[in-house]
């Protein structure tokens, strides 16, 4: 939106009539020029580009990176082994009812 606004602003220094006609479109003709040049590159480059970048990060780093073999199995949780261990002090420490 900025640079839509800034390119909008330049178009009265590309179409300028009158005195010193010519300063002024010698100086707004080339900044117009070169916002929308740049604005398009902005737009339809860079974001193939960056994809293109990080698609071939992704591919280098798959071959040069760590080789990883299968996950070992995790131990219980600290959680569920208080649990279990919290059980079997309660089952040790019921009384007998007859």
């Amino acid at each position: 939106m900025t640079s839509l606004a800034f390119i909008l602003g330049l178009y009265p220094l590309v179409v300028a009539t009158g005195a010193s006609e010519l300063a002024r479109r010698n100086v707004g003709t080339p900044v117009f020029g070169g916002m929308i040049l740049a604005s398009f590159v902005g737009i339809f480059a860079i974001p193939p580009l960056y994809v293109m970048f990080q698609a071939l990060r992704e591919k280098v780093k798959g071959i040069g990176g760590l080789k990883v073999g299968k996950p070992t199995e995790t131990p219980p949780s600290a959680h569920g082994m208080a649990e279990q261990d919290l059980e079997e002090k309660v089952v040790a420490r019921a009384p007998d009812r007859e």
